[in-house]
């Protein structure tokens, strides 16, 4: 009997000295883990309680203000989500939206934090970036500059309808250095000898650019004019796809001033903006062609003025600046088009007018033939 009640009592203190070592305060590394758990927790907490009713309102239009049915509105939605634990506070929803044949679109009942428009497209348009810059809207309600959306007062977004497109000559990111003693620099739009044209490139579309300083003010004044005699030019402030008409206000120059502006940081001295962003439109004599000069000017105080630039030809003799994105599909339809472009404008003629999908769908048979015949 007493062996029996010695086994119980042994047994008793065993189990209770492992639920006294169970008991046992935790280690650092429990403490760790669990103090990382609550974090986590009031985190969880914080994204779910930052989500309010979402609710928007916008409309789509064209350059003319005409609205744009069926374009399609692709939307991301800021929130909290469960499901996507490592996405705490970027978890992003994504809704996509089709407007109505006034161009409007709406958002309802959806909770979230922050919404974006991602991108607005429809077939014939095309969505310009710079001018649909407010894309971003903000809900949450400790912040002053929430949006409140107004169902009376959609935001407007604008694609631009897309012209009739044909084949163009384009030359992108060229810089030149002009410096402020009254010589012309001439720009042109090819060099023959890495196009196989003809030797005479005296016809070539280009324009020219000189500059001076004035001694008393220090502003710079620069004026542009066509490459050849005869040329006329027209300055704008902003892109545009179909170049005037011929008698809207054409010059045989124009001019840019930049003036300086008082430097509130840096003491007495003027600074010059940062950068001037024009365009100049060249009408050519001969061949009667129209040019697009896209200008990005940056004065350099009293040393130099650098300018960037994008150049477009419209080889045809017609207005239109739309180009046929197509043509890139098919490196030997775009080759062909320009070799003969710049061979016509050398001899101070139009080349004629190519039928571009007639020559694309061509272009596609070949190639689909010689894959055929490849694969057998």
């Amino acid at each position: 009997m007493k062996f029996v009640i010695f086994m119980l009592t042994a047994l008793v203190c065993l189990f209770a000295s492992i639920v006294m070592s169970l008991a046992a305060p935790l280690g650092q590394e429990d403490r760790d883990r669990a103090e990382d758990a609550a974090v986590r927790a009031a985190m969880e907490k914080g994204a779910k309680e930052a989500d309010v009713l979402v609710s928007f309102f916008g409309k789509i239009v064209d350059q003319n203000d005409n609205p744009v049915e069926n374009a399609e509105v692709k939307i991301g939605l800021k929130h909290y989500d469960p499901n996507q634990p490592d996405k705490l506070f970027s978890a992003i929803k994504s809704i996509i939206f089709k407007t109505d044949k006034s161009g409007l679109f709406s958002v309802k009942s959806e909770k979230g934090r922050e919404l974006y428009i991602g991108s607005i497209s429809k077939d014939g348009y095309e969505f310009v970036f710079s001018e649909n810059q407010n894309r971003g809207f903000d809900y949450q309600l400790n912040h002053t500059d929430r949006h409140i959306p107004d169902e009376a007062k959609p935001v407007v977004f604008h694609l631009r309808k897309i012209g009739l497109t044909t084949f163009l000559l384009e030359k992108n990111n060229q810089e030149i250095e002009i410096r402020p003693d009254g010589k012309a620099i001439v720009v042109e739009i090819f060099k023959n000898r890495n196009y196989y044209a003809p030797d005479n490139n005296k016809l070539f579309p280009g324009f020219a650019v000189s500059a001076t300083l004035s001694k008393d003010t220090r502003n710079w004044v620069l004026t542009f004019k066509g490459k050849h005699e005869g040329d006329t030019v027209v300055m704008l402030d902003r892109l545009i796809y179909e170049a005037p008409a011929p008698e809207a206000g054409y010059l045989p120059s124009t001019e840019v001033k930049v003036t300086l502006q008082p430097n509130e940081i840096l003491g007495r001295e003027p600074i010059y903006p940062h950068e001037i962003e024009v365009y100049l439109i060249v009408q050519s004599a001969k061949p009667k062609v129209f040019t697009r000069v896209k200008l990005r000017i940056f004065p350099r105080e009293e040393e130099k003025c650098i300018i960037t630039y994008d150049m477009t030809v419209n080889p045809y003799g017609e207005r239109t600046f739309e180009y046929a994105k197509a043509i890139d599909k098919y490196w030997d339809v775009r080759m062909f088009l320009q070799k003969e472009a710049i061979h016509a404008l050398c001899n101070g003629e139009l080349p004629p007018k190519p039928n571009i999908e007639k020559l694309i769908e061509q272009a596609k048979a070949e190639k689909e033939a010689k894959q055929k015949s490849e694969s057998h």
